[in-house]
C-alpha cells in the first residue's frame, strides 16, 4: 500500500532529474516522429503522391498549408486543456490523431480523402507539436521548465535529418502508401505508449484558483500581443525561406547541387545554435535570446542578397542558427514574461497567428519571387524581420518577468 502510494505521488508530482531526462527523451522522440510525419513529409512524398492521385504537386503540398490553418485554429483550445489537466492525455491523443490521419492518407485515391486526412493531421499537430510540448513542460515544472524546453528543441532539431532519409528510403522500397502506414504504426506502437508511460500527470496547485484569477491575461494584453507579433513575423519569413531557399539561391546562379547542399545545413545550424544557447545563454533573459535570434535571421537573410557563394553559405548557417534559438524563445519568452499559469492558453493564442503565417507565407513569397525576383523578396522579408526586431527591442524591454 505504501509502495503504491509512493508510485502515485511520483506520478503526479513534478518530475525528478532522472524522470525529467526520460521525459525529455520520450517527448523529443515523439517530436521527431510528429514533425517527420507531418511538416517534413511533403518535401519527400509530394511528387509520388501527386502521380498516384493524378494531380499537381502544388495541390498536394497545399494540404500542408491547410493542416497548419486547422492547427492554428485549434491551438488555443488545446492550450487551455493542458492548463487545466496537463499534457499527458493531449500528447497521447495526438499520437492517435496522427496515426489516423496517416492511415487515411495511405488510403486516399483522390484529393477529397487526401485533404480530409490532412485535416486530421492538423488536429494532431495542434495537440502534439512544440506548443503542446512547451505547455506540458510549463504545467509540470513552472518557471523551471526553461532548460527542459531547450532540451526538447535540441532533440527535435534532428527531425528533418532523421525523417527525410527514412521517408526517401521507404518510398523507394515500398511506395508512399506503405510509408504512411509504417509511420502510423510507429505512432501507435511506440509514440502513444511513450506518452502514457513517461509524461506525468501534474499535481494540482493549492493556490491555483487565486493565481489564475490574478494572472489571467486577455488576448488584448499588450505583452501577449507583442510576443505573438514577434513570433508571427519570424514564422512568416522562416516558412517562406524553408520552401523558397533553393529557388532564391538558384536565382543568384548558384548551382542546383550547391543550393541543395547549403539548404541541408539549415537543420544542423539550428541544433548547434541551441547547444550554444544551452551552454552559454541559459542564464540570459529569454527576451535577449529572442533579440539575438531575430537579428541573426535578418543578417543571414540580407547576406543572401549579393549572391556570392561563400557569403550565401554563411548566410544560411546564420539564418539557421537564429531560427534555432527563436524556436526556444517561443516557449521561454511567454514563460518568463507571463508566468507558467495559463501558459498553455498563452502559447495557443500565440500559435494561432504563427501557424496561419506559416500556412500562407510560402505561396505569397513564391508569387513575389516570380513577379519581382530574388532581391526584392530578400528585401521584403528582411523588412518583415526588421519590424520583428523593433518589437523585440522596444515593446518587450520594459516588462518585468513574472516567475510563477
Amino acid at each position: 500500500m505504501v509502495k503504491g502510494l509512493a508510485l502515485k505521488l511520483a506520478n503526479t508530482a513534478s518530475p525528478t532529474t532522472r524522470q525529467n531526462a526520460t521525459l525529455i527523451g520520450s517527448m523529443g522522440f515523439n517530436q521527431i516522429l510528429a514533425w517527420g510525419s507531418t511538416f517534413y513529409l511533403p518535401a519527400v512524398l509530394a511528387e509520388p503522391i501527386s502521380h498516384s492521385l493524378s494531380t499537381s504537386v502544388p495541390a498536394v503540398v497545399g494540404a500542408l498549408s491547410w493542416s497548419l490553418l486547422v492547427a492554428g485554429l485549434c491551438a488555443p483550445v488545446v492550450g487551455r486543456i493542458i492548463d487545466k489537466h496537463g499534457g499527458k492525455w493531449v500528447l497521447a491523443f495526438s499520437s492517435l490523431l496522427l496515426a489516423l490521419g496517416l492511415i487515411a492518407m495511405s488510403l486516399a485515391t483522390g484529393l477529397l480523402v487526401y485533404y480530409i486526412a490532412w485535416t486530421v493531421l492538423g488536429l494532431g499537430m495542434a495537440a502534439g507539436l512544440y506548443d503542446a510540448g512547451f505547455a506540458t513542460l510549463g504545467r509540470l515544472m513552472g518557471a523551471k521548465a526553461r532548460s527542459s524546453m531547450t532540451g526538447l528543441t535540441l532533440i527535435a532539431g534532428f527531425a528533418s535529418t532523421v525523417a527525410w532519409p527514412f521517408l526517401a528510403a521507404m518510398d523507394a522500397s515500398y511506395g508512399w502508401q506503405t510509408t504512411c502506414m509504417v509511420l502510423a504504426l510507429i505512432h501507435l506502437v511506440v509514440g502513444f505508449p511513450l506518452h502514457l508511460l513517461t509524461v506525468p500527470t501534474p499535481s494540482p496547485r493549492a493556490d491555483e484558483p487565486q493565481k489564475v484569477a490574478k494572472k489571467s491575461y486577455a488576448p488584448a494584453d499588450p505583452r501577449l500581443v507583442w510576443i505573438a507579433l514577434l513570433f508571427t513575423l519570424h514564422a512568416f519569413v522562416m516558412s517562406a525561406l524553408a520552401v523558397n531557399l533553393i529557388a532564391l539561391l538558384r536565382g543568384h546562379e548558384i548551382s542546383a547541387a550547391m543550393a541543395v547542399t547549403f539548404g541541408a545545413l539549415m537543420g544542423p545550424s539550428q541544433v548547434v545554435a541551441r547547444l550554444l544557447e544551452y551552454a552559454f545563454g541559459r542564464n540570459a533573459h529569454p527576451v535577449w535570446i529572442a533579440r539575438i535570434g531575430i537579428l541573426a535571421c535578418m543578417v543571414g537573410l540580407l547576406a543572401l542578397g549579393p549572391g556570392i557563394v561563400l557569403l550565401s553559405l554563411l548566410a544560411v548557417i546564420t539564418f539557421g542558427g537564429g531560427n534555432g534559438i527563436m524556436t526556444i524563445a517561443r516557449g521561454t519568452v511567454p514563460l518568463t514574461l507571463l508566468g507558467s499559469i495559463n501558459l498553455g492558453m498563452h502559447l495557443g493564442l500565440i500559435a494561432r497567428p504563427v501557424l496561419i503565417a506559416q500556412a500562407v507565407a510560402p505561396m505569397v513569397c513564391a508569387y513575389i519571387l516570380v513577379q519581382l525576383g530574388p532581391n526584392w523578396l530578400i528585401w521584403i522579408m528582411a523588412g518583415i524581420l526588421g519590424i520583428g526586431a523593433l518589437v523585440a527591442f522596444t515593446k518587450l524591454r520594459t516588462f518585468d518577468s513574472s516567475v510563477v
